[in-house]
């Protein structure tokens, strides 16, 4: 009786066997889960990657055309304090004997420059008043200056954190005078656009209909400036990816803000092209436009999907490749038994 209660020496083996099968497919399921955890690490840390290089080429653009424009620009923070100033506004101010425009106050640039423009801390402060209603704020002060009193066209533009509350004012001061200044940052921008690597579209908001495209637009889409003229950007766009195009440029227009976005394009040969897209609203000769900066990502994109197809068939090549060994190890010691 006493032999019959006690358990075979055989199912002890199959037993143990078991919790052994049972271990290694947990474990193996969890180096499986760990392996899915570090490629969507990755795909964000790509992801982050590639927004942080688009947004420093737009620094890099920006810091390019600031730094060469005749216009006097400073940047300001919410305390009125000069935190940077482009090469035109530090030329200015070695004129008049000071070093640096860094660490001024917005008054005692005023004063310097002589512009005639409202006193911080007054109700009629325009710095203020952009920092307040978080909106971009025009002025048309006078200057005097021994030689006379010139015209001047300040812009206060809010710099706005990524929760659209403005923690700096970027501030232009344009000389109306001296219309050959005008003239000759209008060929500036003109010559930037024109050779421009990226593609740059600028389009009517409302019919969406393209008005003015880059030698780079036409690179990219295949279509001459020509036909680019006679064709709207529902044209530009894979049927599927047209909604939430449309979407994001009408969002750009009615929020006056940058929308960015990853779009799917069709070329004029059919070819499928993926873009990372910003829709900027702009003034184009007094008109409201929807701006569209166009920076080709088709390459990148193939070959991220190639890499995270190897790294799934690599996943799987070597679970499925441990668990037959250990299974196989497994039967040997069950039949060697």
């Amino acid at each position: 009786a006493e032999g019959c209660c006690r358990e075979p020496r055989e199912l002890k083996v199959v037993d143990g066997v078991a919790h052994l099968v049972a271990e290694d497919l947990a474990t193996g399921l969890d180096l499986a889960a760990t392996k899915a955890e570090l490629a969507q690490v990755k795909r964000w840390f790509d992801t982050m990657d590639a927004q942080l290089r688009v947004l420093d080429g737009e620094r890099q653009k920006f810091a390019a055309v600031a730094r060469q424009s005749d216009t006097l620009i400073f940047v300001a923070n919410q305390e009125r304090v000069v935190t940077w100033a482009n090469g035109a506004l530090e030329e200015r101010l070695e004129e008049l004997g000071r070093r640096r425009a860094t660490g001024l106050v917005v008054q005692a640039l005023w004063d310097l420059l002589e512009v005639d423009c409202a006193p911080c801390g007054s109700p009629d402060c325009l710095v203020a008043r952009a920092f307040e209603e978080n909106r971009v704020v025009h002025d048309e002060p006078r200057q005097h200056l021994g030689e006379g009193t010139r015209s001047l066209y300040l812009t206060f533009l809010p710099i706005k954190s990524p929760e659209g509350v403005p923690t700096e004012m970027l501030v232009m001061i344009q000389d109306l005078s001296g219309l050959e200044v005008l003239r000759r940052s209008e060929a500036r921008y003109r010559l930037i656009f024109e050779r421009s690597p990226d593609a740059m579209i600028m389009a009517a908001p409302g019919s969406r209909k393209i008005l003015l495209s880059n030698p780079a637009a036409t690179k990219l889409t295949g279509y001459s400036a020509r036909e680019l003229a006679t064709l709207d950007l529902e044209t530009l766009h894979a049927k599927d990816d047209w909604v939430e195009a449309r979407d994001q440029y009408d969002r750009a227009a009615s929020e006056k803000t940058v929308v960015p976005g990853e779009r799917r394009l069709r070329t004029k040969g059919g070819r499928t092209v993926v873009a990372n897209v910003s829709a900027t609203p702009f003034d184009l000769d007094g008109a409201p436009v929807t701006f569209l900066e166009l920076q080709d990502v088709t390459v990148q994109r193939s070959l991220e999907a190639e890499l995270r197809h190897s790294q799934k068939m690599e996943a799987a090549g070597r679970l499925a490749g441990g668990i037959a060994h250990e299974f196989n190890n497994i039967v040997t010691i069950i039949l060697g038994q």
